[in-house]
């Protein structure tokens, strides 16, 4: 009995008419399917003609710009825009676009977003009227009715009462927390205001990390620290600060006579010991006395 033909077994072949002498020439396909009964005859095919092979870089057109695959339906306010984040196709950070003219940039730009006018798609000689921009006018966390739109993380928020009042209390409950070295090692302090160490009844603080600035309130409001002007509500005067005086922003690390590196704002300097913030550096270095010394 005959095995199947399988790997590693050659198919056994039946030869007849084997040549007498090694220089007999082969036969023909005719001869052959006489010699080989029942084998079937081989006709070749035309190989069909392949197409040229193209490199990638042959490729001429450049593909269309990145499109939006997934928009998320939070609206907000940066300038006279009105827009939504979305993420689009090909890019590695969010974008944002504008539901009134369409406007678009990444978050890494908003700047250049915010100095350009909104220009609503006309139809008809009518401007197009969007929902989402109506929506623009309700509070961001709960939905209820605005009564303003306030600096948050950079951009404005569209805020109700109610979270108004929470977004208030964040900023009396926050304080800057300071990175410094002792020795060999940095470690993270918690920056103190003194009005907040004096006897009761004591003014009520705020702190906005954002404006690296302290906002003190007084006996009939809160006053601006840049100008003074007064304001019944912590969240009005952190706003107005925020669009007057953008100069004042920011801090830096400043070296101290007697006391080593010291963070400072447009306001005062912080101890780099103790985290209590102080008007000057003369100030500072008469304060450092209480912690065993000079110099570092």
């Amino acid at each position: 009995m005959m095995l199947p033909p399988g790997p590693g077994r050659q198919e056994p072949m039946e030869v007849s008419g084997a040549p007498e002498e090694a220089g007999e020439p082969l036969k023909g396909p005719v001869e052959a399917e006489e010699a080989v009964e029942g084998a079937p005859s081989l006709e070749l095919e035309e190989a069909e003609e392949l197409p040229p092979l193209r490199l990638e870089a042959e490729e001429a057109e450049p593909r269309e710009p990145v499109k939006v695959v997934e928009e998320r339906p939070r609206i907000y306010r940066i300038g006279d825009h009105a827009v939504q984040e979305a993420v689009v196709e090909g890019q590695p950070v969010t974008w944002v676009r504008c539901v009134v003219c369409g406007a678009e940039a990444p978050l890494t730009e908003l700047a250049r977003l915010k100095g350009a006018p909104c220009r609503p798609s006309m139809k008809g000689g009518e401007v197009r009227e969007v929902e989402e921009e109506r929506a623009a006018d309700r509070c961001e966390y709960c939905g209820g009715e605005a009564v303003g739109r306030y600096p948050a993380a950079g951009i404005e928020v569209a805020l109700c009462g109610r979270c108004l009042g929470k977004y208030e209390e964040f900023y009396l409950k926050a304080r800057p927390s300071l990175t410094v070295k002792r020795g060999s090692k940095a470690g993270a302090i918690r920056g103190r205001h003194p009005m907040e160490l004096g006897e009761p009844p004591r003014p009520r603080v705020a702190w906005s990390s954002e404006l690296m600035t302290w906002f003190i309130e007084g006996d009939d409001g809160w006053p601006c620290p840049a100008c003074a002007e007064k304001f019944n509500r912590l969240a009005d005067v952190i706003k107005h600060f925020a669009e007057r005086h953008p100069e004042r922003l920011g801090w830096e690390r400043v070296y101290v006579r007697g006391v080593g590196d010291a963070p400072r704002t447009w306001q005062g300097i912080f101890c780099p010991s103790c985290g209590l913030f102080l008007e000057s550096e003369e100030g500072l270095r008469e304060h450092y006395r209480s912690h065993g010394g000079e110099g570092r």
